[in-house]
């Protein structure tokens, strides 16, 4: 648990203080990139950032307000909201990535050998996949 503190903790610090965007905010920016169409409801997005409604539609006004997203309504269900990510926003993400990855490896990464990563990333997406049906890691 203080190896996870610490490394959510610096880079999350690397990550703002390179591209002022919370570790919070580049998660959901990663999680847009990822999903068919860069789109998703705000109530998965909620669920995949552990995130109440409430929340996730207040951290979504916020990156629309500096254009990294839009909200729209839902196609199939006028009462649900999307968060779709905007050109900007993939720029943003594409920028906070390269500096996202050099952290985790400059902060984990350099602890471990190459089959000690390879073996941690085949658990942990086994562990992903278990959790959410996704293949995602």
């Amino acid at each position: 648990m203080v190896a996870h503190a610490r490394l959510v903790h610096q880079v999350g610090r690397d990550l703002e203080a390179k591209t002022a965007l919370p570790l919070g905010s580049y998660n959901v920016l990663c999680l847009l990139q990822e999903a068919p169409g860069c789109r998703l409801r705000l109530g998965e997005l909620a669920s995949a950032v552990l995130l109440t409604r409430g929340g996730v539609t207040r951290l979504a006004k916020r990156l629309e307000r500096v254009g990294l997203l839009r909200r729209e309504r839902h196609a199939g269900d006028l009462r649900g909201w999307c968060a779709v990510l905007t050109d900007r926003g993939v720029e943003e993400w594409k920028r906070a990535r390269a500096v996202f990855e050099r952290s985790v490896v400059e902060q984990f990464g350099r602890h471990l050998s190459d089959a000690e990563a390879e073996t941690l990333n085949a658990v942990l997406g086994r562990i992903v996949t278990a959790e959410t049906g996704a293949d995602r890691q």
